[in-house]
């Protein structure tokens, strides 16, 4: 891949991602300070704020998010759409990705599925007690962080 390629998209994820979960999202939430932080993130399942969000974590302003989960203007996600954010197309799957990264995720479905049905899957099965969502985004921000520095040590 060419490397000016790679230094915008390596851009678009460091900007337009979310700063805790490293992901990006369709349903970003602006703070006053308009800081940005993935709705997942900021609130717990039942649409209130969680309790270590009271400040935002980028400039530690006070009660700059919704204490309940607002409706995301259908315009915002036009907009993160725009950008490259895609929701991946499998049934139940729910991540949200970057295009340059939709079919290798899409192929890690079908890589999983062919797994399920051979017995050699037990090495790389995801640790119990852990969601699969949780276990692919820490997989991933450990991916980002790896490709930043590696990026970081050839400049």
């Amino acid at each position: 891949m060419d490397n000016s390629l790679v230094d915008v998209q390596c851009k678009y994820e460091q900007r337009f991602s979310c700063p805790i979960c490293f992901e990006p999202s369709l349903k970003i939430i602006y703070g006053i300070c308009q800081h940005r932080i993935c709705d997942k993130c900021l609130y717990t399942a039942s649409g209130e704020l969680r309790k270590c969000m009271t400040r935002c974590p980028t400039c530690q302003r006070e009660h700059v998010f919704p204490e309940e989960k607002p409706d995301i203007p259908e315009d915002n996600i036009e907009m993160m759409k725009a950008l490259g954010i895609r929701q991946c197309p499998n049934k139940g799957c729910g991540v949200s990705v970057w295009y340059w990264e939709l079919e290798k995720h899409t192929e890690s479905h079908a890589r999983r599925k062919s797994n399920r049905s051979s017995p050699k899957v037990q090495a790389d099965r995801k640790p119990q007690g852990l969601s699969s969502t949780h276990y692919m985004r820490v997989t991933r921000s450990a991916q980002l962080r790896t490709t930043r520095s590696k990026r970081l040590s050839l400049h």
